[in-house]
Order: C-alpha cells, then sequence, then structure tokens
C-alpha cells in the first residue's frame, strides 16, 4: 500500500537523521556519555568507531537500493537506545553519573523508548496497523 510505504520511507528517513546527527555529535564534540548510547558505549567503547557506527547505519538507506536493508541495523540501534533510556530511569542517573529525578529522565528519554517502539511496530512484517486504525476509526464515526 503506498500510505505504507510512505509512512515506513519517512521513518527510516528520520532514524537516519537521527543516527547521522548522533554520530557526527560523537565526532566533533566527543560527547560521551549520552544516556541512550550508554549500552552501545559498552559494545564499542572508542567514540570515534561509535560515532562513524552511527553514521554508516544511518546513511544505509541512502548508500543502498532501498530502506528494507538499513532496517536490522536501525532497529539494533534503536533497541540499544531504548535500553540504555530504561537504564538511566530505573538507575535515576545518566550515564555520566548526573543524578536527576526519575520523572525528569523518564521524560527526557521518552523520545527514544517510544521511538524504538513505534519503528519495531511499524515495520513488522505483514502489518498494517496505520490502516487497520484509519479502519476503526471510520467505524466507529459512523
Amino acid at each position: 500500500r503506498p500510505e505504507r510505504q510512505a509512512t515506513i520511507m519517512l521513518l527510516v528517513a528520520f532514524v537516519s537523521c537521527l543516527h547521522i546527527f548522533h554520530g557526527l555529535t560523537l565526532l566533533t564534540f566527543g560527547a560521551q556519555n549520552v544516556a541512550s548510547g550508554s549500552l552501545l558505549i559498552a559494545i564499542v567503547p572508542n567514540a570515534v568507531a561509535r560515532g562513524l557506527v552511527y553514521i554508516v547505519v544511518g546513511s544505509l538507506p541512502w548508500a543502498m537500493r532501498g530502506w528494507r536493508y538499513a532496517i536490522g541495523p536501525q532497529q539494533l540501534l534503536l533497541l540499544l537506545s531504548a535500553a540504555s533510556s530504561i537504564a538511566a530511569i530505573t538507575a535515576g542517573h545518566y550515564a555520566d553519573g548526573t543524578v536527576r529525578p526519575v520523572t525528569f529522565i523518564a521524560l527526557d528519554q521518552s523520545i527514544y523508548i517510544l521511538l524504538a517502539l513505534f519503528h519495531v511496530v511499524t515495520l513488522l512484517p505483514g502489518q498494517d496497523w496505520w490502516h487497520d486504525m484509519r479502519l476503526i476509526r471510520k467505524t466507529h464515526i459512523r
């Protein structure tokens, strides 16, 4: 369906831009202890290498022939970010040790959790929840 394709392409493009921005921020400013990247730090400790990982994953949809090949790496980074954000919320402090109220961290990090959830649900094979939601709304309005 064209609507589903457009939704997926927009989502993949948004996430790609987010990853490229994270990578450039790491390379330019050396933002080491970002809460949403704390689990990736354990896997890739070098900030330059981590920045390159973000940039490569973010560039995949444009470098390859279509967005389908970018889904796996994007979801992996998004799920790592979401898990890192949940870890920061439950610990009550950011990756650099800055203590904040749990509600503050939850609000600050909710974008990564929601984006990962939305990415996974939207890209489930055979699922067209967007179209189904529109049908449900139409049937309840009548």
